[in-house]
């Protein structure tokens, strides 16, 4: 018998052991290479099944009802399920006769989880990698999850033209700040040597996503849904920069012995086209930085979703087979021990069950007490008007009698709001009071 919890009451155990008949129960996730119905007869009960649809669709030109299921099925059940087949399905699950060969390692091995593993279609460069342990392993504070926090002062747009950094020879480490050509051309709180820190720099670059709409989610702890997607990458318009003249690379050596000024002719169109290559270079380099980080930020979607889709996998960690198939082994379902813990199971849902219909019927007898001790605070109000209403008109007529004002009868007062008020068994429940409970 497999794991089903439906399969194994308490009852049916308690009268298989009564009439010694032993059960045993599958290991969880094993009835694909140990039960005989899945291993031989369904794949047989298919087949069968279709060919009876089959032949009764062209019978009676009709498709198969629910007046005409009893027939179609019995036929195929018939035609599926012989002595031959069954005699099969014990072999081939090493039954009878025994052979417990039949089954192999590989047959019994785990599933792989296909569904927690995401990756990007191409393969990431060293710095994406770099990038992408850096996430994985750091854990997040409040701290770097506000915003305002280790935001990187901006660089007004005068400045820009100044900023000019020469590209490093040798690789260097996050800590090295790679040095300006012009002095002064950097601001000065990006000069601080603590700002090039590895720390530092995972602490801005958590704060920028955390500070943006549509990427908080991927370095917070929020709960993942199909509303949170990453934005598409935005695909700007090629910035048209002059072409360096490529000839000055294949240039003849000239015949003569060039003048001062055709050197410095020559020199002055060098040094342009050498500008217009080193520009050219930084806007290579810049799309390959987008690139880069466009495949990062995916990335790390990818893995705020494997966490989620492992949350929702595993989220019945109290399961009924998991609690009474520990190890995840086989069972002798008709053991005394196992029958016991089957109905202490059964005894604790109800106990649950009952629990929670208590609390349900304790929450709507609150509800209705509640609103009848507001209709009953409502009624004292207008019966204290009406009793002020008659003493003021008692004071008139015995004022204009001549009565005193100190021998006037004292006026009435307000009653104090009551607490509880009886309640009949029979009185109806409150619309909507048992959803209103469930919601809660």
């Amino acid at each position: 018998m497999d794991g089903h919890s439906s399969h194994y009451t308490p009852e049916l155990l308690k009268y298989a052991r009564d009439n010694n008949i032993i059960i045993l129960g599958y290991p969880p996730h094993c009835t694909h290479a140990l039960q005989g119905l899945d291993v031989v007869c369904f794949a047989r009960m298919k087949e069968a099944w279709k060919e009876e649809i089959r032949k009764f669709e062209d019978l009676h030109r009709s498709k198969v009802t629910k007046g005409d299921f009893t027939e179609v099925f019995g036929n195929a059940f018939l035609k599926a399920f012989t002595v031959p087949t069954v005699l099969a399905a014990f072999k081939k699950t090493g039954i009878h006769p025994y052979n417990p060969d039949v089954i192999t390692p590989r047959m019994m091995k785990a599933s792989e989880p296909s569904s927690l593993i995401g990756s990007l279609p191409i393969p990431m460069p060293s710095p994406v990698r770099a990038v992408m342990a850096a996430f994985n392993a750091r854990s997040y504070t409040a701290a770097d999850l506000d915003p305002d926090n280790f935001r990187a002062p901006p660089v007004s747009p005068a400045m820009r033209p100044q900023l000019s950094v020469t590209e490093p020879t040798t690789p260097t480490t996050p800590s090295r700040i790679p040095q300006p050509i012009a002095s002064g051309s950097v601001l000065p709180a990006l000069l601080s040597s603590s700002y090039y820190t590895p720390s530092s720099r995972m602490r801005v670059m958590t704060s920028a996503l955390a500070s943006t709409a549509s990427g908080s989610f991927l370095v917070g702890n929020p709960r993942i849904t199909s509303a949170n997607t990453i934005a598409s990458p935005v695909y700007g318009q090629p910035v048209v920069l002059p072409e360096p003249d490529w000839s000055l690379i294949h240039k003849p050596p000239a015949a003569r012995s060039p003048s001062k000024a055709e050197l410095k002719a020559l020199n002055t169109k060098l040094t342009l086209s050498l500008e217009q290559s080193h520009a050219q270079i930084l806007a290579r380099n810049s799309v390959i930085e987008g690139s880069n980080a466009q495949l990062a930020v995916q990335s790390i979607y990818n893995s705020r979703l494997n966490e989620a889709l492992n949350t929702k996998e595993h989220k019945k960690v109290t399961d009924r087979t998991q609690l009474l198939f520990p190890g995840g082994g086989p069972r002798v379902l008709t053991d005394p021990m196992f029958i016991q813990k089957v109905s202490d199971d059964k005894a604790a849902r109800l106990a649950k069950v009952t629990a929670r219909a208590e609390g349900v019927k304790k929450r709507s007898r609150a509800k209705r007490m509640k609103a009848a001790i507001e209709k009953a605070w409502e009624q004292m109000g207008v019966d204290h008007k009406a009793a002020i209403t008659a003493y003021d008109a008692q004071c008139v007529v015995l004022l204009a009698r001549g009565v005193a004002k100190n021998q006037l009868p004292k006026k009435p007062k307000k009653a104090i709001k009551p607490k509880e008020v009886e309640l009949s068994e029979s009185e109806p429940e409150l619309e909507g009071s048992d959803e209103d409970d469930e919601d809660e």
